[in-house]
């Protein structure tokens, strides 16, 4: 095989590498999310009843997304999760559609963004109140998750849960229109998840030079490529280091910049990104196999 080939096939495997990731923990594991949801569900109407918190299937998944976010920030959310690969693929079916008919991208001003983004908050509240009070009955139907688990099972079922795959309709027409718009507008559990601790594997640019934002460059590729909108390299207060809860970890920023800037960074050391990453992902995998949360 010529150079020139191998080139192009290593370009090919890393412009699609995200994708592959998604697909594999799509079928390895396309329940986590619900799984996860439901522990936090669960432990609200424990609580409201005033029983004791047992460790629970669901319980425990939360538990364990919860300690690997706090470690390595939200790789869950950018390369796990089974809805948010979802969303992307919509969006980028979208896409596809809108250049087609040369329709022009739905842009949000940043402080509308900023607005809408805290109603993740409000979900997150609403539904613990919901389960604290009525229990998780009460939802039984309603839940887009729940429904979009029945689609992906093979299963749907339509009667008794009418409600649920309205909503996931509606979601859906927000995914066509804006990148990851659930997980940036609506995902009560990307809200816990952006409340934690900046992880201790920090994202940040490299720069021999003192990091301004001459020294990055103003080709804006990161922050075009950021699919949750955060502003990386704006020029009057470019973010050397990410940490906004609200970044998913999806590493696009790392693999669009010409300049290799923003890598992986633990106790100082600057982390090769794709070794990193598959070191992550693999010990994500052990996890899930030795707490049984695969779906074989």
């Amino acid at each position: 095989m010529k150079i020139d080939s191998k080139k192009k096939i290593i370009l090919l495997v890393k412009r699609n590498l995200r994708f592959l990731i998604q697909l594999l923990f799509f079928i390895l594991a396309p329940g986590l999310f619900s799984a996860a949801f439901g522990g936090v569900k669960t432990a609200s109407s424990l609580i409201g009843r005033g029983e004791v918190l047992e460790i629970t299937s669901a319980i425990l998944t939360l538990l364990v997304l919860l300690a690997f976010t706090w470690i390595f920030g939200r790789v869950f959310c950018g390369m796990v999760c089974s809805f948010g690969a979802f969303g992307d693929l919509v969006f980028t079916i979208g896409e596809l559609v809108r250049k087609k008919l040369k329709l022009k991208k739905v842009t949000i001003p940043k402080k509308t963004e900023k607005l809408l983004s805290y109603l993740k908050y409000v979900v997150l509240v609403a539904i613990l109140a919901i389960c604290f009070f009525q229990g998780q009955k009460f939802i039984h139907g309603k839940s887009p998750w729940d429904a979009f688990a029945q689609l992906i099972s093979g299963s749907p079922r339509f009667k008794r849960y009418e409600i649920g795959y309205l909503i996931l309709f509606l979601i859906m027409i927000g995914m066509v229109l804006i990148p990851r718009f659930f997980c940036r507008f609506l995902c009560p559990l990307g809200a816990i998840f952006a409340l934690l601790p900046p992880p201790l594997l920090s994202l940040k640019k490299f720069s021999s030079a003192p990091s301004t934002h001459r020294a990055c460059g103003r080709c804006q590729a990161c922050s075009s490529a950021c699919p949750a909108g955060l502003e990386l390299n704006k020029e009057d207060n470019p973010m050397d280091v990410v940490t906004s809860g609200e970044c998913f970890r999806c590493m696009k920023c790392a693999l669009v910049c010409p300049q290799k800037k923003p890598a992986l960074y633990l106790a100082g050391k600057r982390l090769p990104l794709i070794p990193m990453v598959a070191t992550i992902l693999v010990l994500f995998i052990a996890l899930l196999i030795v707490f049984g949360l695969t779906r074989f």
